[in-house]
């Protein structure tokens, strides 16, 4: 059986980068990331 971190492994180097979270930086991710959270959880209340 395959774990985690060997299809993560796997599937990184046939698929590439997938570029799915539209930001120009790191930080961007990082901070829109938060802002999502944040929001689910005001919504949850």
């Amino acid at each position: 059986m395959i774990d985690l971190n060997e299809l993560y492994k796997e599937l990184s180097r046939n698929l590439g980068p997938s570029g799915w979270w539209p930001a120009d930086s790191k930080e961007e991710i990082i901070l829109g990331a938060i802002l999502v959270q944040i929001l689910i959880g005001t919504t949850l209340i």
